[in-house]
């Protein structure tokens, strides 16, 4: 190494040694930070020109967003009770849907695939929850089964109306591959290692902890001391659209669970390892 004028070769060397490790720290802190992954994001590039999928009605004041996996068995089982709170809502509670494909389940990207070939003609939201019912009937079959079931559930969601040419066009075409794999990447970053996932403001709602979670609502805290029933997940939705309505002054009816819309299931986690 050349020697500066007025610097030593030793001296130099730990200069740039302490730059390093500063810009390691730095590095290091940033990847750790949690990302804002917790609003609705406009069709590009990175989402293959398409919208983002929600359950429920797309001007709700309360957003919910849930990272799963169509081939994910515990994904299945709670969905109807996201399915059942969402009715109780009554307009006030939404929930965005990404998939978070477990490397392991040999359909889930096609699973998730055939549902945004179904969103593309307006039909997500049915597909998706016929996907999840009938979770048993297509996912450990052969893949010629698979593809039959798919189109027959496009056929049943759409009542004939839908062009089954296109979805079937939509399912192996390369942007709707890119934002499937643009929301796992996300769910990655935002450090998510399990489905289902959901999350209110960038705060997970931690349904399976044994020792119970918390978030913070308007200001408030709810909180719970043990994991959570379906039904129960189902109360923790309906609290946060309630404590909300009511730290903005509206009517707050107390909204009980619509014994119809839901029924007792074991919750459940399934990781995803690295």
């Amino acid at each position: 190494m050349k020697k500066l004028r007025g610097f030593s070769t030793a001296a130099v060397v730990g200069v740039v040694l302490g730059l390093a490790v500063v810009a390691l720290m730095v590095i290091s802190i940033v990847n750790n930070q949690p990302i804002d992954h917790c609003y609705i994001r406009e069709p590009d590039e990175t989402t293959g020109q398409m919208e983002e999928n929600i359950k429920g009605p797309k001007d709700a004041p309360i957003i919910v967003y849930e990272y799963a996996d169509f081939q994910c068995e515990y994904c299945a089982m709670l969905n109807p009770y996201v399915v059942g709170a969402i009715k109780v809502a009554e307009g006030n509670l939404a929930v965005v849907y990404r998939s978070y494909v477990a490397p392991y389940h040999q359909y889930g990207q096609q699973s998730a695939a055939a549902a945004n070939a179904a969103a593309a003609q307006g039909y997500f939201e049915d597909f998706a929850n016929n996907l999840f019912a009938k979770q048993e009937e297509w996912a450990y079959g052969t893949e010629a089964k698979f593809n039959e079931y798919m189109e027959k559930y496009f056929k049943e969601v759409t009542d004939g109306k839908g062009d089954l040419d296109k979805f079937n066009a939509d399912r192996v075409a390369e942007n709707i591959a890119t934002k499937i794999n643009n929301e796992t990447e996300l769910a990655k970053r935002a450090k998510i290692n399990g489905t289902p996932a959901f999350y209110y403001k960038n705060q997970l709602i931690d349904f399976s902890n044994q020792n119970g979670g918390s978030i913070k609502v308007a200001g408030e805290k709810l909180s719970w001391d043990h994991a959570l029933s379906g039904d129960e997940f189902a109360q923790v939705l309906l609290d946060i659209v309630n404590i909300s309505r009511y730290k903005n002054g509206e009517n707050n009816e107390n909204t009980e669970n619509d014994e119809n819309a839901t029924e007792n299931m074991t919750e459940g986690w399934v990781p995803i390892p690295e």
